[in-house]
């Protein structure tokens, strides 16, 4: 490939490696674009589209592998980080009409802040007869008869955070996965991170959002249940489980001031692990479209 290339020649070349439109996406840069996706281990695609793009080439690829987990393993977990294989819409974001109780959040990024109810979010950009969508910040928004069984959770109102339409300002059906219980850091031993470098958009106050999947090796939390059950923010009680949906340390998307030097115009989000029964409901509604990752908990 040669000149300045479209994001349909880079489809078109994807094609040729079995990649249909919607595994992954494409991003465009200064003079290219790019395409990311994470496939699992040993998925014969990855060896020819290394091939056909080569470190370097203008139509770049970045590929992470992820394991390929049977019933077994997914059943056999307590949490659950779980990706959704849908086109992403809008963002949930001050700028969009979200708002932010800031008291836990890092002054620097935002990073920490929890969402609050009557988040304006763009009406317009939420599908008609799906009960599920996902932002392009990958936060999850549900209604419908989703909604309800989700509300069925005693502590669902620490994770389910109604929205509003940004521009009426009139509540929405809809609410989005967002909880108010932090996870501490992940252990050490957790797999398929890199410490992105120092740049505008990342915060080098508390290194949250530098964190990123590392596309080398798998992505994978380890958490030990000691740190977990005294780090966790709020705390969880002595000999008590982890709440139904709880949200990474870690943080991704760049953030800005909230100490007033600038308006607030995105906050980190975070990932959301969730348990073994909300994972369930969420499997039933969203069939084929829900991916999980087991966090691995040790002593």
């Amino acid at each position: 490939m040669s000149g300045f290339p479209s994001e349909a020649l880079l489809w078109s070349e994807l094609s040729r490696c079995g990649v249909t439109r919607g595994e992954g996406k494409c991003l465009p840069s200064l003079r290219s674009w790019s395409w990311f996706s994470t496939m699992f281990e040993g998925d014969p695609r990855v060896h020819c589209i290394e091939k056909r793009f080569p470190s370097g080439a203008e139509c770049g690829s970045l590929i992470s592998t992820r394991i390929e987990y049977d019933d077994a393993d997914i059943g056999g977990a307590s949490l659950l980080c779980f990706l959704v294989s849908v086109h992403p819409r809008e963002e949930i974001a001050p700028y969009m009409g979200a708002k932010f109780d800031y008291g836990p959040a890092c002054p620097a990024c935002g990073s920490g802040g929890v969402l609050l109810p009557g988040s304006g979010f763009p009406a317009r950009a939420l599908p008609a007869k799906r009960s599920y969508a996902l932002t392009s910040s990958t936060v999850l928004l549900v209604t419908g008869n989703l909604l309800q069984n989700l509300r069925q959770f005693p502590n669902s109102d620490q994770w389910l955070v109604q929205l509003e339409d940004n521009k009426k300002r009139q509540p929405l059906p809809w609410y989005a996965i967002w909880s108010k219980t932090t996870l501490p850091p992940a252990f050490t031993r957790s797999k398929g991170f890199a410490l992105q470098p120092e740049s505008r958009f990342t915060c080098s106050v508390c290194d949250r959002n530098r964190w990123t999947t590392s596309f080398e090796q798998p992505f994978e939390y380890i958490y030990s249940r000691t740190e977990m059950s005294k780090l966790c923010r709020p705390a969880i009680p002595t000999g008590g489980d982890v709440p139904d949906v709880v949200s990474t340390w870690e943080r991704h998307g760049c953030g800005s001031p909230i100490d007033g030097s600038e308006k607030v115009w995105r906050v980190p989000t975070p990932y959301t692990f969730v348990s073994q029964r909300v994972y369930q409901v969420l499997k039933k509604h969203m069939k084929g479209k829900l991916h999980a990752i087991p966090a691995t908990l040790v002593e």
